[in-house]
């Protein structure tokens, strides 16, 4: 058995998707050289709501706005941009005071560790963020872990590593938990229980509700019922997992020479050094290098026989 000493708060963030992707352009850009280049992207809103990232799937923003600096480039290189209204906010927000009730007041119960919620459409919840204190022991470990049951009964578990003290730490965890439309799904800590914080009273689970969104997604109970929100806070949701983000090229335009000696593949055609025909004629440095060709003073010493073949057996 494990004990627990300390606290433990929930933030939620979600992904949810709407009937149409949003609609925005991008623009290549092209560099010379050993440097930077500046891509955009824009709508006919000018709102600029882009993020930027090194891949299609990456959790690792690079930066936001109309345009992205690279660093220092040579060779070309492709980004990624995402539209965030893909995303709403929809949860109370910790330390704020909920729409109706009882301000920022709250408590610990390991029985509020549940919040369930309904869905219309497929979401993807992107992220949660947790808040709890660490144990004065167990400095290995994953005591704390964010469980997602789907309607379907699929569940999935993100577990944590806090370390050992008694710091109190909030931390955005990029769970990616995948939501089906359906009826019940619920997500809840699992093996800190009692250190979890909730507001203790003002949660509005009414139909039409605060907590009842149009992009399709309703929150509605936590594990005792009663006004008490449960666990989880500041959700964020992509509505639309099925808008998938632009590619975006900042492209070298300059001629690149391979430097032969530097274990570096200069010109960007994939041959590093001697491997590359740039390299191959240059005495002293790949002057003996036979990689692909045949080398003059290997000769075929007889007696050979010619006539050889294979046989299965």
């Amino acid at each position: 058995m494990k004990n627990f000493v300390g606290t433990l708060f929930v933030f939620l963030t979600i992904g949810f998707a709407r009937s149409q992707c949003p609609s925005f352009s991008v623009q290549d850009a092209t560099f010379c050289g050993e440097t930077s280049a500046t891509l955009t992207a824009s709508n006919t809103s000018s709102t600029c709501p882009f993020d930027w990232f090194g891949s299609q799937k990456s959790d690792s923003k690079l930066g936001s706005g109309c345009s992205f600096t690279t660093p220092s480039l040579i060779c070309d290189k492709t980004y990624y941009v995402e539209d965030t209204n893909i995303y709403i906010y929809a949860g109370y927000s910790l330390n704020k005071a909920p729409m109706s009730g009882g301000g920022t007041s709250g408590t610990w119960n390991a029985n509020l560790k549940s919040t369930y919620f309904d869905t219309d459409v497929p979401m993807i919840i992107k992220s949660v963020t947790v808040k709890y204190k660490q144990q004065s022991h167990s400095c290995t470990g994953d005591y704390i872990t964010i469980e997602f049951r789907d309607a379907d009964g699929t569940i999935t578990k993100f577990p944590l590593t806090p370390g050992c003290g008694s710091a109190v730490i909030t931390e955005i965890v990029p769970v990616n938990f995948s939501v089906s439309a359906g009826t019940g799904h619920e997500i809840k800590i699992t093996g800190a229980e009692n250190l979890m914080y909730y507001y203790s009273s003002g949660a509005d689970y009414t139909i039409g509700g605060a907590l009842d969104y149009p992009e399709g997604l309703r929150i509605t109970r936590n594990k005792n019922g009663g006004m008490a929100y449960g666990a989880f806070f500041d959700w964020k949701v992509n509505t639309m997992p099925s808008c998938l983000r632009k590619p975006v090229q900042a492209i070298q335009n300059c001629f690149l020479t391979e430097v032969c000696d530097n274990g570096i593949d200069d010109d960007c055609d994939g041959l590093i050094d001697c491997f590359d025909n740039e390299c191959k004629s240059i005495t002293g440095v790949c002057g003996d290098f036979y990689f692909g060709q045949d080398v003059p003073t290997c000769q075929v010493k007889p007696p050979v026989d010619p006539n050889f073949g294979l046989e299965e057996v």
